[in-house]
């Protein structure tokens, strides 16, 4: 695709029918720390012209803290937190009296919106803050949008309103982003210095970073800068989300696939879904990520991330959608992982999640849920582990808990506890896989009432909540999809667990895992050996 030509990129903001535009406090205060009226309102003319012949305008204003330190007696911006959310307090009604004075000379309403950091990345503010603004703008009102700096404890500030502008460009989708600035042009250096060149027009953003030296804000006013300029530009360019491939395919083969068919031979059934999200999602891609500069992974789980700030341990919490909730096969995630990662579809319901997929165009708003081990896409394991593994099933006996044999099975592989189709013997009640036994190869049947077992012994356990050296009482299930049950978890040596169910449980099996459960909070898990 061709570079476009600065003539090009101005006739494209000139015919933009959504317009984010940002302006600094530097730009809208006297260096009294006072609104100065002529600057605000020749701003607001400029905008309310873009208005009125039909242009959607958002605005990005600084300017709370600075117009309100002066009002309180300070003779400059102070640098305390605390002073400063006082400055944003009074400051802030002072800006909208000004803005929704100005605008209202040329007929025109104004709504003002205060955000902080976790309106951008919460899914539920996200959706509010989206639908807030869409609305507003379908009325004809111009929103103005200012951190909420009374409220905010991060350096008192988004990183400032330049980064926010870039972000709130996306949520509207914005056709141009405008950072109004007081210096007139970008240069190589910061213009003080010796040998700085003026660079006019930038036609690729990341181009243009690798040559230039930014320095931060000179005002005694303001908080950004050129360096949060191109930073937001960055986001603005980048918002189409470029994405890079990782290729772990060697590591899936062994880890997951490897670790099925291994499991499998042992007699046991594994799940293989635990060992990608614990290799590979939040082990060598979540590493990767942090080696390369990303703050975070985010993915599609129906499940939510908290703290608690008294035990300062990171919390795994179910999804709000009940009927998708996938916390159980995250209990896995340790508190590095857990502090690493966003989960921004868990405060939505499936339908919830396709609507706006519906909305955003997306080809795959209704694609079918997946139901299969995406390796076995046919749920034929027996060909998988003779084509992957090179296993051989070796045909045993099938025996009751007396020792009876009851007739010939066609290797372990073939069967999982509960099993009832596709047994082969013939008998006068229905007959159920109880158990394997990989040392003798042979396979348990019985009645359906002696699937049910009272308790279990668990291994390689992992604790979410502060590991409890007690007995716990929790509500846990072995499958995904079961529903929970009241039980006790005592911890015992070794890192294992005993859980006691209060009602027994159907077909406990070996290599599943056992997930606990604290109310929404995921306590911790542990891998299944055997019922009892």
């Amino acid at each position: 695709m061709n570079t476009p030509s600065q003539a090009q990129v101005r006739r494209a903001i000139a015919e933009a029918q959504t317009i984010v535009v940002k302006v600094g406090s530097s730009s809208l205060t006297e260096p009294s720390g006072h609104l100065d009226p002529q600057r605000l309102n020749a701003l607001v003319a400029a905008i309310a012209r873009v208005r009125l012949m039909g242009g959607r305008v958002v605005l990005v204003s600084s300017g709370a803290i600075a117009a309100g330190f002066g009002t309180l007696g300070f003779d400059k911006r102070p640098t305390d937190v605390a002073d400063q959310q006082a400055c944003a307090a009074v400051g802030q009604g002072l800006l909208m009296a000004q803005y929704e004075a100005a605008f209202a000379r040329y007929g025109l309403r104004v709504g003002q919106i205060l955000i902080t950091v976790s309106d951008t990345i919460a899914p539920q503010q996200y959706r509010n803050v989206r639908r807030t603004l869409d609305r507003l703008l379908d009325l004809g009102a111009v929103p103005i949008i200012n951190e909420n700096d009374s409220l905010a404890s991060n350096e008192i500030r988004f990183g400032d309103n330049d980064r926010l502008s870039a972000l709130i460009a996306n949520i509207v989708v914005a056709d141009a982003l405008v950072l109004l600035t007081d210096v007139d042009a970008l240069y190589t250096a910061p213009p003080s210095e010796p040998g700085s060149k003026r660079i006019s027009y930038v036609p690729n953003v990341e181009d243009a970073l690798a040559k230039v030296q930014v320095g931060g804000t000179g005002s005694n006013v303001g908080t950004g800068g050129m360096v949060t300029k191109m930073e937001a530009a960055r986001v603005a360019a980048q918002m189409g989300i470029s994405h890079r491939v990782l290729d772990l395919c060697d590591l899936f083969r062994r880890e997951v696939m490897g670790h099925f068919v291994s499991e499998y031979c042992a007699g046991r059934t594994p799940n293989p879904c635990l060992d990608c999200n614990r290799e590979l999602k939040f082990g060598a891609m979540l590493d990767w990520a942090l080696d390369h500069g990303f703050d975070y992974v985010s993915t599609g789980h129906y499940a939510r991330v908290g703290f608690d700030a008294a035990s300062g341990r990171h919390l795994l919490l179910r999804g709000v959608d009940a009927h998708k909730d996938q916390s159980y096969v995250l209990y896995q995630m340790t508190q590095r992982q857990l502090a690493h990662l966003l989960l921004p579809v868990g405060e939505y319901s499936k339908p919830e999640i396709r609507a706006l997929a519906a909305d955003f165009g997306l080809e795959n708003a209704q694609k079918p849920d997946s139901q299969d081990i995406c390796f076995v896409p046919d749920g034929d394991y027996v060909r998988f582990l003779r084509e992957f593994g090179g296993v051989t099933p070796e045909p045993g006996d099938f025996v009751d808990t007396s020792g009876r044999v009851l007739g010939r099975h066609r290797g372990l592989v073939a069967y999982t506890a509960g099993q009832r189709k596709g047994l082969g013997v013939s008998a006068d009640r229905p007959l159920y896989v109880l158990s394997k036994d990989a040392k003798h190869n042979t396979v348990l049947l019985g009645d359906d009432a002696e699937l049910f077992s009272s308790a279990l012994l668990a291994s390689r356990v992992n604790w979410i909540i502060t590991p409890p050296a007690e007995p716990l009482r929790v509500t846990a299930k072995t499958r995904y999809s079961q529903r929970e049950s009241a039980a006790t978890v005592t911890p015992l040596d070794g890192g294992a667990v005993r859980v006691d169910f209060d009602e027994p449980q159907r077909a406990i099996t070996a290599g599943q895992a056992v997930v606990f459960y604290r109310g929404d909070t995921v306590a911790g898990g542990a891998t299944i050996d055997k019922a009892l």
